[in-house]
């Protein structure tokens, strides 16, 4: 079982798949990427299984490697990587967890352009693993989720892998309120602070902390939180799954999600959530050096598979608004997609003379189609529409609509 890379054009049609494998038959899970430049790329993976391993490794744009690197440590199970960012300095900062037996701790490694090790630490705190990393040109934030007591802690460390300090961002009792372990992608807002959020299954905490550890705020919200994107206006995003809040839900594959658009994140708490008194207090860490030896023994060929095709991953998603079409935050209009019927009902509340018009644009704002409105409530046949990402414009509003 290969981990696959698939490479799309700007409209979604293929361009190159690729598997990547080695002689265990172990199964392969990508974890994390980043684009170096636009001749090269860098991602990170895990084996699971029998044979337990990890991968780093530098392609070219057409899937080749130019270098790849495993690492192995003494007396350790496994060493899982996570999460993977590059410096200014074209160093590279990985992020990821040590196993051993039931114990495990948060690792972070740091590599030459070229994958040579500069230096290797585990995070002392108990139970520790990194899910996600953040840096900037002098720092290193990661989000450490424990298995053992269920808290989420937010730390900084300098680029020698010393802790500068951690934070717990939430505190719960692990048997009454169980917390999604899984990643959340650190965020920097506009005026680089800090988002770190994280969720139980049933609602969601967003906190938000300055580059020095000083909490600044934090709301609750149902649903579990997946993503937060923050544009130059101020307005931010979020991507929440489950029983969500948002201006629209909508279900596929009986997966609910919603997005939903805000002026500022210091708007949030009056939005759609409730008072929460949010928990949180400051602990002390500290890393320790390790030794590790590298390996290199994966190959990478032509991916198995005659057709690929897409399906909604809620549990690695992002928030983004793509194309030239401005989202407008108001309630002009609500859809209400059904997947049995390629339709889309609209219900129209402009809240005086209707627009005789309404517009389906693609993501980079050309019409589509357009349909008369004759009624608040109107039925649009999309049967005819290729799959991909379309905008739904009436008067000044216009929403995303996803079409599979």
């Amino acid at each position: 079982l290969g981990g696959a890379l698939l490479k799309l054009d700007s409209q979604g049609n293929e361009i190159w798949k690729k598997s990547i494998s080695d002689s265990s038959g172990a199964e392969i899970v990508i974890s994390d990427f980043f684009i170096d430049t636009d001749t090269s790329f860098f991602l990170v993976s895990t084996k699971t299984g029998s044979s337990e391993g990890n991968l780093i490794m530098q392609m070219d744009t057409s899937g080749n490697i130019l270098w790849q690197k495993s690492f192995e440590a003494s007396g350790v199970e496994k060493i899982e990587f996570n999460a993977i960012k590059q410096a200014a300095d074209k160093s590279i900062f990985i992020a990821g967890t040590l196993i051993s037996g039931s114990d495990q701790a948060g690792v972070l490694m740091r590599l030459d352009s070229l994958g040579n090790l500069l230096w290797i630490k585990k995070n002392a705190y108990p139970n520790s693993n990194f899910t996600d990393l953040l840096i900037d040109n002098n720092h290193l934030f990661c989000r450490n989720s424990t298995t053992n007591f269920g808290d989420v802690i937010l730390s900084s460390f300098d680029y020698n892998g010393n802790a500068l300090w951690s934070r717990k961002v939430w505190e719960v009792d692990v048997t009454s309120f169980p917390l999604d372990l899984s990643r959340r992608e650190l965020s920097f807002d506009l005026d680089s602070n800090i988002i770190a959020h994280c969720s139980n299954y049933s609602y969601s905490i967003f906190s938000r902390f300055s580059r020095e550890g000083n909490h600044l705020d934090a709301f609750a919200g149902l649903g579990v939180s997946q993503g937060i994107e923050f544009y130059p206006s101020g307005s931010c995003a979020l991507l929440m799954s489950g029983p969500a809040m948002g201006l629209k839900s909508l279900e596929l594959y009986n997966r609910h999600f919603a997005v939903t658009r805000f002026e500022s994140f210091n708007s949030l708490p009056n939005q759609c959530f409730w008072g929460y008194q949010i928990q949180h207090s400051q602990i002390s860490d500290s890393t320790t050096s390790i030794s590790v030896i590298p390996s290199s023994n994966y190959t990478v060929s032509t991916a198995m598979m005659e057709n690929v095709s897409a399906f909604l991953s809620i549990d690695n998603s992002c928030v983004d608004f793509i194309g030239n079409v401005n989202e407008m935050v108001n309630n002009d209009f609500e859809i209400s997609p059904n997947p049995s019927n390629d339709k889309v009902q609209l219900i129209i509340n402009a809240g005086g003379k209707l627009p005789s018009i309404g517009y389906l644009m693609d993501a980079l704002g050309n019409e589509v189609m357009h349909f008369e409105i004759n009624s608040s409530e109107k039925i649009v046949d999309v049967s005819h529409v290729k799959t991909g990402i379309y905008w739904m414009k009436i008067g000044e509003a216009s929403k995303k609509l996803v079409i599979l």
